[in-house]
């Protein structure tokens, strides 16, 4: 690996680093939920996206359908970033980290709709793919995620759902991304595994606690 490609690798690191919750204290004393992620170079984010696999090709079948507002229609187009099998693992690997993770005793909350619960931590990569490509405004991509990870927080905590309502797969909230996912996810990308199979689950040890 270059030294130039170490760099991008490290920036891009310490950016998805940011994607956490910091807990302040409101005027009436009621504990907040509070992300702020920072804007990116959407060109680095695709380059280093690409040392993982993606391939970022705009004649590519389906790459456009990456501009649609959920991953049921954007599909077509993770599939041509990142290829069917990929897309496949990662969705079952979704579903394995959800099992483990309440496995500990935690609960994750569903979509008022369908019960889903791992919308947020899919439309994580979904977005995030999206953001890479151009086809997602860095303006939605912080609205939709930070909304996200304030949600598992929040309902972490025992706090309920959040009313926060930014997208239409739920009339109540968006899927929310618990805490600790953000970080098993991006680890399980950069390692390429999910190209060949689904990767073991690997919590952290705050979480088996």
């Amino acid at each position: 690996m270059s030294e130039e490609r170490i760099e991008q690798t490290k920036a891009v690191d310490e950016w998805i680093g940011k994607f956490k919750v910091e807990l302040t204290t409101s005027e009436e004393g009621l504990t907040v939920s509070r992300v702020d992620i920072p804007e990116i170079d959407t060109m680095l984010l695709r380059g280093v996206l690409e040392s993982y696999g993606a391939e970022f090709n705009p004649e590519k079948e389906g790459i456009k359908k990456l501009s649609q507002p959920t991953n049921k229609f954007r599909r077509p187009g993770m599939n041509a970033v990142w290829g069917e099998k990929f897309m496949e693992n990662y969705n079952a690997w979704t579903v394995a980290w959800a099992n483990t993770y309440e496995e500990t005793g935690r609960k994750l909350p569903k979509l008022d709709q369908s019960g889903n619960r791992t919308s947020g931590m899919r439309h994580f990569l979904g977005e995030l793919t999206a953001l890479a490509a151009g086809h997602l405004s860095f303006d939605k991509f912080k609205e939709h995620l930070e909304a996200r990870i304030v949600n598992g927080s929040t309902y972490t905590r025992g706090l309920g759902k959040s009313p926060t309502d930014i997208l239409p797969e739920s009339k109540r909230f968006p899927g929310s991304i618990p805490p600790y996912f953000v970080d098993s996810a991006w680890e399980v990308i950069k390692s390429r595994e999910l190209i060949q199979k689904v990767p073991e689950i690997s919590l952290p040890p705050d979480l088996l606690t």
